[in-house]
């Protein structure tokens, strides 16, 4: 069993947790957001065991395996450089940083620790950002 800790209980998160439940195998066994209450309310809809009320309890939980993190994207990067160390494998929503200081410390931190990531701009498989990839592919047809 791949035991997952979420971060977020807004819409992308429930996505994931809807998803997440129809996989045998995988389970979202704690979860946390800003807003105490909204992560209370998402443990319940998902039947999530472990809610936090602080970010360094679900860091500090041995049962997670892996993390997924859907928050608002100003706060990735806070976030990350404490998920990082962990070296536990994540999946991220949005650009996981704003700034150019931001991406070369974070990827120092990934290359230190070596986590297995991933960053989800599911925007990459709508079917007008196929169309322009196409055409990109051949400037003929620009």
């Amino acid at each position: 069993m791949i035991n997952i800790g979420l971060i977020g209980s807004g819409k992308i998160a429930e996505e994931h947790a809807k998803v997440i439940s129809n996989i045998s195998g995988i389970k979202i066994v704690s979860n946390y957001s800003r807003t105490f209450l909204n992560a209370k309310k998402f443990a319940k809809k998902f039947n999530i065991k472990n809610t936090y009320k602080y970010f360094d309890d679900i860091c500090s939980d041995i049962t997670i395996n892996a993390y997924i993190i859907c928050i608002s994207c100003e706060y990735n990067y806070s976030i990350l450089k404490k998920i990082i160390p962990l070296k536990k494998p994540f999946f991220i929503e949005k650009p996981p940083y704003f700034e150019l200081d931001e991406k070369e410390k974070i990827t120092k931190l990934l290359n230190k620790y070596k986590n297995i990531n991933m960053v989800g701009l599911n925007r990459r498989f709508y079917s007008n950002f196929l169309a322009a990839l196409k055409m990109i592919k051949d400037p003929k047809k620009i």
